[in-house]
């Protein structure tokens, strides 16, 4: 499945499968928004995807549903939209 230039919001991106779910849609060239509770970790991920990637780190507490709406705004501010 081709994903170039789909913008794909991975939460728990920090780890586990949405940490392999980042690296997975990075290398078929979708443009990421990694989201997860620890930030450094986010950066991290964010360092290890294939040169090139574009990817915005967006520390989110998913349980904060406060934080939902204003973590969506800047995703539609930064890329205009959210396809996945």
């Amino acid at each position: 499945m081709e994903f170039t230039d789909r913008v794909v919001w991975i939460t728990g991106a920090s780890s586990g499968i949405g940490e392999q779910l980042s690296y997975a849609f990075a290398q078929a060239g979708a443009r990421l928004v990694l989201s997860s509770r620890k930030e450094s970790e986010l950066e991290r991920v964010r360092a290890a995807c294939p040169a090139g990637t574009e990817a915005l780190v967006l520390p989110l507490d998913v349980a904060d549903f406060a934080a939902a709406e204003p973590a969506a705004r800047r995703v539609l501010a930064h890329y205009g939209r959210i396809d996945i």
